[in-house]
């Protein structure tokens, strides 16, 4: 019901502990549960409608969208021998984390592309050379992303900053990875990805993540579009 599908996006944009969420409404904490992990995994099935890599790229393409990590703080995961697990570990959080690998399309201020979780122990450069990622969707494309510095050691498939850029060059990647965190800056006005993630598991995080991906591309379509480059 349109009841349950406003809880789970409550859920999502609040992220409050169970037990107020439960004062806030006539359902126990399980049907309450139940139902807004529901509507969740629906709004996260709409990625394969939302999330879509663009079609019939003019040939002269070269540049076809930004890339980078976005980084989400999660409880410490347990680890079978030590009290903290290297593998989970983010830079950008300093504490253990999920990261997700996002693209924004540079004609269509859209989310072209999604990848994760990933443990945040994974750098951004190792996450785009996985088999069957973003590397070998570009190489078979023949276009390039741009991306930081994290992305160096890519050059046929990712456009950094470099000492043999023109002015304007530089200008269009800054104002590109600018745009890209606008959009980064969109998935954090929910609590769910900006605090701590205090549930378990990859997939609950998954659901989540993307549903929140998938809300802010209806956001980008609907109500608050990127800037033009």
């Amino acid at each position: 019901s349109i009841y349950d599908f406003l809880n789970a996006l409550e859920f999502l944009k609040c992220y409050l502990p169970g037990k107020k969420r439960e004062g806030m409404t006539n359902l126990t904490a399980k049907t309450l549960r139940v139902r807004c992990w529901y509507c969740c995994r629906k709004l996260q099935a709409l990625k394969h409608e939302k999330v879509l890599w663009p079609d019939n790229l003019p040939l002269d393409t070269i540049w076809i969208m930004t890339v980078d990590g976005t980084h989400v703080a999660i409880n410490e995961p347990l680890h079978p021998e030590y009290s903290q697990d290297k593998k989970h570990y983010s830079h950008k959080k300093n504490r253990a984390g999920w990261v997700y690998e996002v693209g924004i399309s540079l004609f269509t201020s859209n989310l072209i592309w999604m990848n994760g979780p990933h443990k945040a122990g994974a750098n951004d450069k190792t996450i785009f050379a996985l088999p069957g990622g973003l590397k070998e969707v570009l190489n078979q494309e023949r276009v390039k992303a741009i991306g930081d510095k994290f992305y160096n050691g890519h050059p046929n498939e990712v456009s950094t900053f470099n000492a043999q850029d023109s002015a304007e060059v530089k200008g269009f990647k800054c104002h590109a990875l600018k745009h890209h965190e606008r959009f980064n800056g969109l998935l954090k006005q929910f609590a769910i990805l900006d605090g701590r993630y205090r549930h378990r598991g990859p997939e609950n995080f998954a659901v989540c993540f993307e549903a929140v991906a998938v809300i802010c591309q209806y956001r980008l379509e609907l109500e608050c579009p990127l800037y033009d480059i």
